[in-house]
């Protein structure tokens, strides 16, 4: 038997058109489903999109409107459907509990998810995106989402350990990193995390920016970069060929600047999330340098338990990241601070 409709208030996308906007919706859980109180969910560059909707890749992302936004969530719960309590994850839980939420909700039943990654699942969807998220009072979340949270951080910091996991999952393409030269492209949220991961297993880091982006190099030097550079066309002309191992979480152009500055033999992964067409020559630039081009996306479970360990141990700290706090009634003031990168992670606690 089902938990009965609720209603709550959360920030809805429901116009294909920029903004945001808070409303009372009505939840109604399943059986096999956890509810949740959210207490604080981040705003990443997937929800910035959304809340963009005619700019960058919104347009071309499997939005399903109307949907309560925000797949960063950490929370505690409330009730959890009968459906769901012999669900992995969620069977040794109690109400109170905190979790934390798996964006990718996957069927469960493909190949991929058979053989646990459930991120690459052929049917998957995306909370806040194609399944109502959890940027409201309260959440209703399927079972294969809420995973239990180990580590004692605060809500705010918490919700910075699901893009971490999506940063080790993009090391795990390249093994160990130690003494490796490995390059960062783009010091966002992810960028940063990823940095200090690489840091903390070795790695001799570079993060490249842009002009815009001075300040978040400067914290990216606070959190163990080697260095940090405004990579200008000039600079990655005259650095070409450098780096053993180049990630891009800059977005499309950054990806030709990690081709670029990738050595022969060497690595790029492409762990950023836009469709805009990029202009490689595979044979001169990709075939006859012998580089890898490698892709990340998400997370699978063992990518979770690394991030966990890297934040209970101190090998990531994830506070310094956090330059804004928002209420839900403040939301749109957070999501046009992030569209406008005034802020570089900012948080909505309800």
């Amino acid at each position: 038997m089902s938990a009965p409709a609720f209603t709550t208030r959360a920030v809805v996308k429901d116009r294909p058109q920029p903004g945001v906007r808070v409303a009372e919706v009505t939840l109604r859980p399943r059986a096999t489903d956890v509810v949740v109180r959210p207490l604080a969910i981040g705003i990443c560059g997937s929800d910035v999109s959304t809340y963009r909707w005619g700019t960058d890749r919104a347009n071309r992302m499997r939005v399903s409107l109307p949907v309560v936004m925000g797949h960063e969530i950490v929370g505690e719960v409330v009730e959890i459907g009968p459906a769901a309590r012999t669900r992995p994850g969620v069977s040794g839980l109690a109400v109170g509990a905190r979790i934390i939420a798996e964006p990718i909700v996957a069927c469960g039943r493909c190949r991929t998810c058979v053989d646990g990654r459930t991120n690459l699942c052929y049917e998957r969807r995306v909370l806040g995106l194609d399944v109502d998220g959890g940027m409201a009072d309260l959440a209703v979340l399927p079972a294969s989402s809420v995973l239990p949270l180990p580590v004692a951080l605060p809500p705010t910091e918490a919700t910075l350990l699901e893009p971490l996991a999506t940063a080790v999952q993009a090391m795990a393409k390249v093994g160990p990193v130690a003494g490796v030269s490995c390059a960062v492209v783009g010091p966002g949220p992810l960028g940063l995390l990823l940095t200090q991961a690489l840091v903390t297993a070795g790695a001799t880091t570079t993060v490249l920016g842009t002009e815009r982006s001075r300040e978040r190099l400067r914290l990216a030097s606070t959190l163990g970069a080697a260095e940090t550079v405004v990579a200008d066309a000039e600079w990655t002309r005259a650095n070409g060929d450098r780096f053993e191992v180049v990630f891009d979480v800059g977005g499309p152009t950054a990806l030709l600047q990690a081709v670029q500055l990738v050595r022969r033999g060497g690595r790029v992964v492409y762990a950023s999330g836009s469709d805009v067409p990029v202009p490689i020559a595979f044979n001169s630039m990709l075939k006859h340098r012998g580089i890898d081009l490698l892709t990340s996306t998400g997370h699978q479970l063992d990518a979770w338990m690394e991030a966990f360990a890297l934040a209970a141990s101190g090998g990531v700290r994830l506070a310094p990241l956090i330059d804004a706090v928002v209420s839900l009634e403040r939301v749109a003031d957070g999501f046009a601070a992030a569209s406008a990168r005034s802020v570089l992670k900012c948080v909505v606690v309800p």
